[in-house]
């Protein structure tokens, strides 16, 4: 799969989960001039995230990296606001050259926001990357890094396969990937659907550990954790702050934000039901209630989210619940 072919400006999880990121940032940067600060990634053809942390923060120093020339191209075509620089580099070659791109981009004294914004599935590479970056950034930088976890990636199930047989299949599959970032004590009958996201958890864990070895100054703060299916695979995403030690545990309790992670176990899931407009005007117009009413309010409804499972179109509700203030309203427009 092709990043550049994921319309994701189309897809609520992945929209939603955009959203949160944005918020989060303005949690920690929004006191600070637009001008401390440069934000870096891999925006695709649309250049989505750029434009939305622009109108979000104002920042004046914005850049994608991009490989596919086709989407290079796309990207130029589409370019703003006018501070975005499109550069058309793969990702890796930023993280190569650190200190000359940020030379280059007259960055050397901003704080850093970096996004591994990745889709395909060589998963090794990607974390080598994610090391070497973070092992290159500095204190009060922040890093988010976005991982396929989608199991089929490991091997579709086949026609009369047994089910412990494709698990081994994946499980040898994953331990050749990416064997080096894996728990030792990984067992095959964790590879399933479910399975795979904290194992994949665990591996940005370990790759931040090794990132920052050298830097023992520096300390991780985990400052968010979701998976969440961007309509052709599940994803997994996970942001770092860079603090100092002695300012870990006051930058914890300053942050009021209920989507921070407890650890690396603490998963978030994001899956919104794919509402029509009439019905999402039906349910935004009884909300906000308690949790406590969200089951009523199921059961009031004309309609459900699920035709075959109840609890689950009571699930896929109280997620619509929690994030319908940033679920994203498309219209057909005659230009």
């Amino acid at each position: 799969m092709s990043s550049g072919n994921v319309p994701y400006h189309l897809r609520p999880n992945k929209h939603i989960e955009r959203e949160l990121f944005a918020e989060l940032l303005i949690k920690i940067c929004g006191n600070e001039p637009p001008t401390s600060f440069a934000y870096i990634s891999m925006g695709g053809p649309q250049l989505e995230d750029h434009r939305l942390i622009h109108k979000a923060l104002c920042f004046d120093k914005l850049y994608s990296f991009e490989k596919d020339q086709n989407v290079y191209n796309r990207q130029i075509f589409n370019q703003r606001p006018s501070c975005l620089k499109c550069k058309d580099k793969p990702i890796s070659d930023f993280i190569d050259s650190f200190d000359r791109y940020l030379a280059e981009f007259e960055i050397v004294d901003r704080k850093l926001i970096v996004w591994l914004d990745y889709a395909l599935t060589d998963r090794r590479q990607q974390l080598i990357e994610y090391q070497k970056l973070i092992g290159k950034l500095k204190e009060q930088d922040i890093v988010k890094m976005t991982l396929n976890a989608n199991i089929g990636t490991f091997g579709e199930r086949q026609r009369g396969e047994k089910h412990e047989d494709v698990q081994e299949r994946r499980f040898q599959k994953i331990q050749t990937d990416i064997g080096d970032y894996l728990d030792p004590d990984l067992a095959s009958e964790q590879m399933n659907a479910k399975g795979l996201i904290p194992i994949l958890c665990h591996a940005i864990e370990v790759a931040t550990e090794k990132g920052l070895a050298t830097q023992p100054r520096i300390r991780p703060v985990l400052l968010s954790l979701f998976t969440y299916n961007d309509g052709y695979h599940q994803m997994l995403t996970a942001t770092i702050r860079l603090v100092c030690p002695a300012d870990e545990n006051q930058f914890k309790r300053n942050l009021q934000w209920e989507f921070l992670p407890n650890n690396w176990t603490d998963i978030k899931y994001i899956n919104v039901p794919s509402l029509t407009a009439k019905e999402r005007l039906e349910i935004d117009g009884r909300l906000p209630v308690p949790a406590t009413d969200l089951d009523a309010l199921h059961d009031s409804l004309p309609f459900r989210l699920d035709t075959d499972n109840l609890e689950k179109s009571k699930e896929l509700l109280r997620e619509y619940a929690l994030h319908y203030r940033r679920y994203p309203s498309y219209f057909q427009v005659i230009l």
